[in-house]
């Protein structure tokens, strides 16, 4: 498939949160007509520097058992 232009927009937009925001790492997606589907995984450093506490749930819940 060919981006249209809003397309090329949203991948370009997509690939750039992943470089602003490093807790998070993208698994895969696929750019659809009018949405996006992806698998997106929360990363939180062992060493987070006390931003644990910022992300408003238990950490400890929502990671690998």
């Amino acid at each position: 498939m060919v981006d249209s232009d809003f397309g090329s927009i949203a991948r370009r937009q997509w690939d750039e949160s992943f470089d602003i925001r490093k807790e998070l790492k993208c698994h895969a997606f696929v750019l659809m007509p009018n949405h996006l589907h992806a698998i997106v995984e929360l990363v939180i450093p062992q060493d987070d520097g006390g931003r644990r506490g910022d992300l408003g749930f238990n950490v400890e819940t929502y990671g690998p058992r």
